[in-house]
């Protein structure tokens, strides 16, 4: 099985559908680039983290393999009085590795198994990327996004971070300061003795003061 698919939304209701379900503004997508946006649980967790494209007369949703089953069940859930077609396929890449290591230094978030429903969008700066739309009215999750943006009291933010490591921490597991749980792990890649990460941080930590064990 290849490490990334491809989730596709087509049909009469498809924008309709996927501006009710996902955090972007379906309408500011573009040929030339993608949007990262989530599908979110009610309380506003991020269940499943897609770069989302046009494709043909619909839409490509682009996302870790293993988060696939997760990800096409909860669209499912929603879709049932909507006239869309969820398909799937594998996508293609030459190093999933190397493109897990890119999104990582240009601190672009990925979600997987063990993060699913864990952060809320604005942990994994969603909305600097353009993932998160407070105009464009109601989706699932929303109330508790766009109370939590309103009430301005976000106090951790996702840092790309190099850690000096022997063995490479996974998504979802935890950081420290001085022998102290500091933050969670997004993603990893180790390079040598050297481990690329974004994290997961509370405003008042220092990044440079953290490792990947107590």
């Amino acid at each position: 099985m290849a490490n990334l698919s491809h989730i596709h939304i087509s049909g009469q209701d498809a924008v309709k559908f996927l501006q009710g379900q996902l955090t972007c503004d379906i309408n500011k997508i573009s040929d030339q680039k993608p949007i990262t946006a989530a599908h979110c649980n009610a309380k506003g967790r991020i269940v499943s983290l897609f770069d989302i494209s046009h494709h043909n007369d619909g839409f490509q949703l682009l996302l870790p393999s293993e988060l696939l089953l997760i990800a096409v069940a909860n669209l499912k859930k929603y879709a049932i009085f909507s006239k869309v077609d969820i398909d799937t396929s594998e996508a293609s890449i030459d190093d999933y590795d190397d493109w897990r290591l890119q999104r990582i230094r240009h601190n672009i978030p990925t979600v997987f198994t063990t993060t699913s429903e864990i952060f809320l969008p604005h942990y994994v700066n969603l909305l600097e990327h353009g993932g998160v739309s407070f105009t464009k009215g109601c989706y699932t999750g929303q109330e508790i996004i766009a109370r939590m943006q309103h009430l301005g009291n976000i106090k951790r933010h996702m840092h790309y971070q190099k850690m000096e490591s022997e063995t490479c921490p996974q998504p979802g597991d935890n950081v420290y300061a001085k022998d102290k749980k500091v933050g969670d792990v997004v993603d990893a890649i180790k390079l040598g003795n050297t481990v690329e990460a974004t994290v997961i941080l509370s405003d008042s930590t220092q990044p440079s003061s953290i490792s990947c064990s107590p």
